[in-house]
């Protein structure tokens, strides 16, 4: 995550740089999350293809190298087609993440591990990525976190080869029309575009916030600094790592996981509302509840797909794929929209749209199939270890 949360702490630099204003900065914001929205489908069938631990490496080394060139951008149209690149990079990494995860841990535990590494990418990357991003680009320019996150993304790649267990799946299906087959009932399921819908406008309220953080302060509270604005925005992210955790053990615990997503979503949507009415002191409590709100949102929903009849094993990819594509693509449409919006008609106003559109669709939850956590199975798990 610290690949999206460099630009985003560093926005109104690169407004500076390229002398360009929130309309068009919202399009290398957008640009980065279309990347990421229209290639997840397409991980999901390549995971299925060629296997879901070379896709991954594929997607990590692919940000390392877009991220790294994208601090040498000439023009703020370089920026942007990198940028897209990047996120075509993190669309092939963060499905089949969980995907791996879900293969590595039994049924019960699967939920805690997807929590664990939700809420660290997420919280870590926010809590370190951000202030950090913030204080080196005002040090040395703005290039400079774009091009360290490279480097270090590339690193880890050569690292992950090495030490990533495979799975048990490996992919290398060579006829498409069997790959096709094993996906279609994804691709057909009700609940899982149910749940892609019913979240979108949660995940595009989720981005908006971190995104534009830096410029909202810039322009309406100028005396608060950016270097505030990206640790208010660390704040955020960092609550997602216990958010994430508790949305872990809520959604392997007997909950309606429909009913807790419905819940976090009306009180994330309410924080936005309030939010260009508070004073400072608060805007610090507000995103750390609206962190944990993510988290759990997050956690919960990467869940559902890992125990859905038609989306599980070898195709929980292609599940949170499809539940990835239609929210990020959304997003990238309303991060755009979020910019025009500003400079025509106020900040207050975007972030009353942004309150009302991360509740507006909720409804749609309905539509997925009840999914509650085993809490019996457990209790009969920890039985039989006792009695062993």
């Amino acid at each position: 995550m610290f690949v999206a949360f460099t630009v985003a702490a560093t926005l109104p630099l690169i407004g500076s740089a390229f002398k360009v204003d929130s309309s068009r900065l919202g399009v290398v914001l957008s640009a980065y999350v279309a990347g990421l929205g229209i290639f997840q489908i397409l991980a999901g069938f390549g995971a299925l293809k060629w296997g879901t631990r070379e896709v991954y490496l594929g997607g990590l080394a692919l940000v390392g190298v877009a991220s790294l060139l994208s601090g040498f951008s000439n023009s703020i149209a370089e920026l942007v087609i990198l940028r897209f690149f990047v996120g075509i990079g993190t669309a092939f990494t963060s499905g089949t993440a969980y995907s791996l995860l879900a293969s590595y841990y039994p049924e019960g535990e699967k939920g805690k591990s997807i929590g664990l590494f939700s809420g660290i990418t997420n919280g870590l990357g926010g809590i370190i990525g951000l202030p950090a991003a913030s204080i080196m680009g005002l040090a040395y320019g703005w290039p400079f976190p774009l091009e360290l996150v490279g480097i270090v993304t590339l690193v880890a790649t050569l690292l992950s080869v090495l030490i990533l267990p495979r799975t048990k799946s490996q992919g290398n299906i060579r006829q498409l029309g069997v790959v096709w087959s094993k996906g279609r009932p994804v691709l057909k399921s009700r609940s899982i575009w149910a749940l892609s819908i019913g979240l979108a406008g949660f995940a595009a309220a989720a981005f908006v916030p971190i995104e534009y953080v830096t410029q909202y302060f810039n322009v309406v509270h100028p005396l608060w600094g950016i270097t505030t604005a990206a640790e208010v925005a660390a704040v955020g992210t960092g609550f997602t790592l216990p958010g994430g955790i508790l949305g872990g053990r809520i959604g392997e615990r007997g909950y309606d996981r429909r009913v807790v997503l419905a819940i976090c979503g009306v009180i994330f949507g309410a924080c936005w509302l309030v939010f260009p009415h508070l004073e400072l002191v608060f805007v610090w409590g507000l995103y750390a509840i609206a962190g944990i709100l993510v988290g759990i949102v997050f956690t919960v929903l990467y869940i559902i797909p890992v125990y859905l009849e038609e989306s599980k094993g070898e195709n929980v990819t292609l599940g949170i794929g499809i539940i990835s594509t239609t929210q990020f693509l959304f997003t990238s449409v309303f991060l755009s929209l979020f910019g025009i919006v500003t400079v025509g008609l106020g900040f207050t106003f975007a972030w009353t749209i942004t309150g009302l559109i991360a509740i507006i669709l909720l409804p749609l939850l309905l539509f997925v199939s009840p999914t509650r956590g085993n809490i019996s199975s457990k209790i009969q798990n920890n039985k039989m270890k006792v009695q062993s």
